[in-house]
């Protein structure tokens, strides 16, 4: 089994802080890392539009990507579709 390498992407929820926008709250997207490690090939994420919250929401990440803004690109292999006979 082989892994995909990785890659750290700045925590979008809360741009890197390690804390919630206008809070002395640690953020709970990365955990007041300011950072997520990501597999590669990794993509905007399509729910918050890379900007790591839902529309409409201050204090919460979002919930497909924790906050990170990206997530993983699906890799679809030429086994996945064959079907069986």
């Amino acid at each position: 089994m082989t892994r995909n390498p990785q890659d750290y992407v700045t925590c979008a929820f809360c741009k890197g802080r390690g804390v919630q926008s206008g809070k002395r709250l640690t953020c709970t997207g990365c955990a007041g890392t300011g950072m997520h490690t990501v597999n590669e090939p990794h993509k905007v994420c399509p729910l918050c539009s890379g900007v790591g919250r839902p529309a409409g929401s201050l204090d919460l990440p979002c919930v497909t990507c924790k906050g990170a803004g990206v997530r993983q690109a699906v890799e679809h292999r030429e086994s996945d579709h064959r079907q069986s006979a």
